[in-house]
């Protein structure tokens, strides 16, 4: 070990004879510290070095020089203390040879004489005091009292980084921050002896807390362990147990490594002093360090708190912008279903407007998900199919009321042909114009100046068509007589056509009566018995009914061209069909009640049903009624669709065997589908936004994070992520906008 060389100076100073004054001898402590004691912490070895110095008043030029010091006596006293007492030799050295100095001593010409202090072992702990004695012949004793003490060690403590802690993601549900025996974090902090006098023995710790956000206590919250082995009550004094004292001990020189484990902590930035201590070494700042913890919350937490907040700003301003929204698309879905509409057949159009109707009002429900211009633009093209059914049951209401029931009859057929015709989906300009002019056409039959015209170019067609028929085919010998006479009218209005809205009628009548005795002359003899024309058809029908229950039935169903097959909330047609030539009368096409029976199964939960928060629905029944062989129908959800049909006529009734068909979901319904694709977009990339910028602003830069203001700044930050969206696309549709100039 490195010898500790601190010197006790002791002055000599010798006045010159210019002064006339007389020597004197003093402690250097002396001019620091007057009237103190000379304390002295014996070292290990017990070998203390001291240096006696002679200090000799300068001479002034041209004075003589001072005569030389005389020898001085060093004398040390008996040290005692209340464990004992004990002597003090001075050596002439600080080495292992070195001897008893030899009394008086004479200066050298360096003026230091080199001593030393050999301090025998202490009988205990405690100080013990003495004095030293210094004399000479040409001067006064001079006596300064001294303090030995045992050996003192220097303590030091090495600077101990900032810990960094990460809580599981559990910890903040179950409230459960580690413990001494799976801490949440491990550190090491090393202890050294740096004087060599001596053994830092029963070191003690003392934690002073400046910042803790839920406390912060030695007991609590840090367990120690030396060497692997236990260690407690650090911070309640030395150990009383030597095999404890000895863990605790650090050699003199040497380094001692405490193991802490820390736990219970909660998020936060933790300040503390840590004051290490041992018995026998002076207190001193480098034996405090300051220890520094960040805690803070797992990641997930704060990526669960910016998608919470960006789900929140997005419902909000889905909720606040939507309710009016959904209640605007709710009126126009309203006016979109007027009472008549509910008394339109169901054909393709019609069906069509409602399925889209009914999806509209399903998706304007989820107006956290739907995009509103998809709707809009949904709803626009049922507007436009609406508006020419609208023209067509007005038509119909006109003509109803205008034409003689017979004729309309006829009229009708043309009309409803072409609605029949319409098929789903949105129109194109040039087929509302065509249909348009279509139906402007039949204006002609409301004109009372366009009547007459209207019917030689839409029925006297007919009528020489069935005289020509007539006159190249055979007459039943039991029809001739009713037939000519018919003929006769006919001839004569082909001659010259009516002049009158009653002359049209009359004609008309005789050519249906004809009509109808012409394609049933392989019977005539049931049509010939009156000569009312609505017997004469209801006997025709009666035939053709006979006809029909004999005939060969089945049901058609649709096929779909997709691989996804038949879809929900798609218009559907099926249809009744016969090779039989019945299938072309009048009676099948517009006389026959078909029932239609649509049994719908479930196939598919929803989630909402598979978490019970729905009853799952059982089997659904729809039951729609057609004039016609074809219906239309769609199905609001999945499920195998069992299709029977009941034809009704006259109180009888005739069953057509079962059709089964499977729908699926829409493509265009449905989380995450086509419809959706655009706000769950967008709701994806502000999230993904929010979490990016939130974590790298706050979470990362914030090594405790976890406070309650922290998790407010990221609810603020998701949310003017999402806004920021929200501007952002406001002002992109604000600047697709046409100008209104150029609105059309």
């Amino acid at each position: 070990m490195k010898r500790l060389w601190i010197a006790v100076t002791l002055l000599v100073l010798v006045s010159a004879p210019a002064f006339g004054q007389e020597p004197r001898y003093l402690l250097d402590a002396e001019f620091a510290n007057p009237g103190k004691e000379v304390s002295v912490s014996r070292p290990q070895e017990g070998l203390f070095p001291i240096r006696l110095i002679l200090n000799a008043t300068p001479v002034a030029t041209g004075q003589p020089a001072p005569p030389s010091p005389k020898p001085v006596n060093l004398v040390m006293s008996q040290f005692s203390g209340e464990r004992g007492s004990f002597l003090v030799e001075i050596l002439d050295g600080c080495q292992s040879n070195s001897q008893v100095a030899k009394q008086p001593m004479d200066f050298p010409a360096t003026k230091v004489i080199e001593l030393c202090m050999k301090i025998p072992p202490l009988p205990g702990d405690g100080k013990y005091t003495g004095s030293m004695l210094l004399s000479s012949e040409d001067g006064k004793p001079l006596v300064k009292p001294f303090v030995i003490t045992g050996p003192q060690a220097a303590l030091v403590a090495h600077s101990i980084s900032p810990q960094f802690i990460t809580i599981p993601f559990l910890s903040r549900i179950t409230r459960s921050y580690g413990s001494s025996s799976d801490p949440q974090q491990r550190l090491s902090i090393v202890l050294s002896e740096r004087s060599g006098n001596a053994d830092a023995d029963g070191v003690m710790i003392g934690v002073t807390v400046s910042k803790s956000p839920g406390g912060f206590d030695m007991k609590r919250n840090m367990s120690f362990t030396i060497n692997g082995k236990d260690v407690r009550d650090l911070d309640s004094g030395p150990p009383i147990d030597p095999s404890e004292n000895r863990l605790r001990t650090v050699p003199a020189r040497g380094q001692r490594a405490l193991d802490v484990s820390l736990f219970g902590l909660e998020p936060g930035e933790y300040n503390a002093v840590l004051g290490f201590s041992s018995p026998n070494s002076a207190a001193d700042d480098s034996q405090k360090q300051n220890l520094v913890i960040q805690v803070r919350d797992s990641i997930w937490w704060a990526i669960i708190f910016l998608l919470v907040a960006v789900s929140i700003s997005f419902i909000s301003t889905k909720v606040l912008a939507g309710l009016r929204w959904r209640a605007n698309v709710q009126r126009q879905i309203h006016d979109l279903t007027p009472l008549w509409f509910s008394s339109m057949g169901p054909t393709l159009a019609v069906v069509w407007v409602r399925a889209a109707l009914h999806q509209a009002n399903r998706l304007s429900a989820k107006f956290w998900l739907i995009s509103p211009d998809l709707i809009e633009g949904q709803l626009n093209e049922v507007r436009t199919m609406r508006k020419i059914l609208d023209q067509a049951h007005q038509l119909r209401d006109l003509l109803t009321r205008a034409l003689d029931p017979f004729l309309l009859r006829r009229v009708l057929i043309g009309l409803d042909g072409e609605v029949s015709g319409l098929d789903a989906g949105a129109l194109d300009d040039a087929t509302v114009t065509r249909i348009q002019a279509y139906f402007q056409s039949f204006e002609d039959w409301l004109a009372k100046d366009k009547i007459l015209a209207k019917f030689e170019s839409e029925v006297m067609p007919a009528v020489r068509s069935l005289e020509s028929e007539i006159a190249s085919g055979t007459i039943p010998d039991a029809a001739k007589t009713m037939i000519y006479d018919l003929r006769l009218a006919i001839s004569a209005a082909l001659a010259k056509p009516p002049e009158s809205v009653e002359g049209m009628n009359d004609l008309y009548r005789k050519y249906a009566k004809l009509r109808a005795l012409w394609d049933g002359r392989s019977d005539p003899v049931a049509l010939i018995g009156s000569q009312d024309l609505m017997e004469v058809l209801r006997i025709a029908d009666d035939r053709d009914w006979q006809r029909l229950k004999t005939a060969n039935l089945k049901i058609r169903i649709p096929a779909s061209s997709d691989t996804t097959g038949l879809e929900t909330y798609m218009p559907l047609q099926f249809s009744v069909e016969s090779t039989d030539t019945v299938a072309g009368s009048y009676l099948f096409k517009h006389k026959v009640q078909y029932c239609w029976t649509f049994t719908l199964q479930p196939t598919k939960q929803t989630l909402k049903e598979l978490m019970h928060f729905k009853h799952r629905p059982v089997a659904a029944t729809l039951t729609p009624v057609s004039m016609g062989p074809s219906v239309a129908q769609y199905f609001p959800r999945r499920g195998n669709i069992q299709v029977t049909v009941e034809l009704r006529y006259q109180g009888e009734s005739l069953f057509v065997a079962a059709q089964n068909v499977e729908i699926f979901d829409s493509s265009k319904v449905g989380f995450l589908k086509t419809i959706e694709l655009a706000e769950v977009g967008s709701w994806l990339i502000a999230a993904g936004a929010a979490i990016v910028t939130g974590l790298s602003t706050y979470y990362f830069k914030s090594p405790a994070f976890g406070s309650f203001q922290d998790y407010l700044t990221l609810l603020i930050w998701g949310a003017g992520v999402d806004q920021t969206k929200n501007f952002v696309q406001n002002l992109r549709v604000s600047s697709a906008a046409p100008p209104a100039g150029q609105a059309h």
